[in-house]
């Protein structure tokens, strides 16, 4: 299927791959038209181009992008920018579940035939994998299978008997968490507002480790709107994280309410349609039909939390 679009900043195609350009980089008159063509590779060019990656064929999906400037008078291909594009391209939750993220990447190919790697980010909240490049030309998606071997637990406070453990398995696999230590994970310790932008920055595909993580956590947690961030060491509780992760799944609108839970009520009025939304999709559990909104939650309930967040995505 091919798909044509007369765009002045961002569209979205039928198949779901988005692009947003600045247009006013391109050399052009105000009468001229931009039309942007994505069309998806054909099946002999798919296996003709994955047999050369026979260790990344967890997703097989190819794109070709052309860029075209009109008007009455004359026609011009764009295929090298002045500036750069943006593109997401989009994965179904069968292939997120079925690839594994540290080898998901773009591959570029030009019209004489060179391959480029284009490295980006995988976001878990909207299941895309975004890259920039300056030229439109073929883009193959391709990753590796996931892991079929269970998680290797290196933490000393961490077992199998543990209510925990599937949770910590999961954000450590995909590297959402670190340990606290070389052979700790000090699950009940108390989250800071900081380690929470960490693991969600992490989650939307940014490399965040070292000494300045939390500093670039916060910048980027801020950029997004999910915080203000004032008090990165505080310790954040429950409504508060539930609040950010759901600013982090766009505030999707929800029908239900809280009144099954003995303390509904204590629940501040910026967190209702979070704690709603948190609830209603299972995010949420609650101990013992409470929600215990201004409880500090520990590392291993937030695990939990970003574990159901991600299993409802992958549905």
């Amino acid at each position: 299927m091919t798909k044509c679009w007369s765009c002045s900043k961002t569209s979205r195609f039928d198949h779901g791959l988005k692009l947003s350009a600045d247009i006013n980089s391109i050399p052009r008159s105000d009468g001229d038209t931009i039309v942007i063509t994505v069309s998806k590779v054909d099946d002999t060019a798919l296996v003709s181009f994955y047999n050369a990656y026979p260790g990344l064929q967890a997703l097989r999906k190819g794109y070709e992008v052309t860029f075209i400037v009109k008007n009455e008078q004359r026609s011009a291909l764009i295929d090298t920018l002045l500036g750069e594009i943006t593109l997401q391209f989009p994965l179904t939750p069968e292939e997120a579940r079925r690839m594994n993220p540290d080898t998901l990447t773009v591959y570029k190919v030009d019209e004489n035939g060179a391959v480029t790697k284009l490295e980006g980010a995988f976001d878990w909240a909207t299941l895309t994998y975004t890259v920039v490049t300056d030229h439109l030309c073929r883009f193959y998606l391709a990753a590796g299978e996931a892991s079929d071997q269970p998680w290797e637990n290196h933490f000393a406070d961490v077992t199998e008997s543990d209510w925990f453990y599937g949770a910590v398995s999961f954000v450590c696999r995909y590297g959402f968490y670190k340990g606290t230590g070389p052979d700790t994970f000090a699950p009940h310790g108390l989250m800071s507002r900081a380690m929470f932008w960490t693991v969600l920055g992490r989650a939307n595909g940014r490399r965040l480790s070292g000494d300045n993580a939390y500093d670039a956590a916060r910048a980027w947690a801020m950029e997004a709107g999910l915080t203000d961030g004032t008090d990165p060491a505080g310790y954040i509780t429950r409504e508060q994280l539930v609040t950010m992760l759901w600013r982090y799944a766009g505030q999707p609108e929800s029908s239900g309410d809280l009144s099954r839970f003995t303390d509904a009520e204590s629940v501040s009025a910026y967190a209702v349609d979070a704690m709603t939304w948190a609830a209603e999709n299972g995010i949420l559990v609650g101990d013992n039909g409470a929600l215990l909104p201004k409880s500090v939650a520990t590392r291993a309930q937030a695990a939990a939390i970003l574990q159901r967040f991600i299993d409802m995505i992958l549905q």
